[in-house]
């Protein structure tokens, strides 16, 4: 699985690549900014979209994709989250994957998983920068406290159970987040498609940065 630190060191190599090989001219810097930019616009929201962590939790009868607005809207209009940084983490996930994803051996559907998994760890970016959880607040016990005397009634001689008010952040259930993560992934996956086209992965100097960028060697 991809580390942060390699995600990390792709997205520097995806930037480095856009302002230092694909960029060079005044008239692809207006054209990629265009593009960028209503990219982006295909997956903004109306601040509406940002619903609270409760309307998620019951079966409201939302699609994953609906889902997926709601999350871009809590981590774009709630949390101040950019758009730009959720795209890159995408790039910099499908380029993990032509370096180091490997599928199983006789295992068909090549590009459908590979989607599967660049879209699953896009989203995941999304979804834990979001700030969408609760907080719940509930007894825990701390320590058990036996009676100081003995009864003639058996109940009156268990251990009483001493608590504390204890509050926690409550996510989204990992059963119902993987669907939704992968919706997040594909919208991305659209995004980039949108704004850089189908082949923008394989530039050879994107290539060459991104094998920089992981350490490892590169073959012309």
């Amino acid at each position: 699985m991809p580390t942060q630190g390699e995600l990390r060191s792709l997205e520097a190599s995806i930037k480095a690549w856009l302002e230092e090989d694909y960029l060079t001219t005044d008239f692809a810097k207006r054209s990629f900014k265009s593009s960028w930019g209503s990219a982006q616009r295909t997956i903004t929201h109306n601040p509406a979209f940002a619903l609270p962590f409760f309307r998620l939790e019951g079966n409201m009868g939302y699609t994953q994709k609906a889902k997926a607005w709601v999350i871009l809207s809590n981590y774009v209009h709630r949390e101040r989250n950019l758009l730009s940084d959720a795209m890159v983490r995408y790039m910099a996930c499908r380029l993990w994957s032509e370096f180091l994803w490997k599928m199983p051996d006789g295992k068909r559907g090549a590009v459908k998983t590979r989607n599967f998994f660049v879209d699953t760890w896009a989203g995941k970016f999304v979804l834990a920068n979001s700030g969408f959880s609760k907080t719940k607040t509930e007894d825990k016990i701390i320590r058990w406290e036996k009676p100081w005397y003995v009864s003639d009634d058996p109940v009156q001689n268990r251990p009483r159970p001493i608590t504390e008010k204890v509050t926690k952040k409550v996510t989204v259930n990992r059963f119902k987040a993987g669907p939704i993560v992968r919706a997040i992934g594909k919208e991305l996956h659209e995004a980039v498609e949108h704004a850089m086209g189908k082949a923008w992965f394989s530039d050879h100097r994107l290539l060459e940065k991104a094998h920089e960028a992981l350490g490892l060697p590169f073959k012309t």
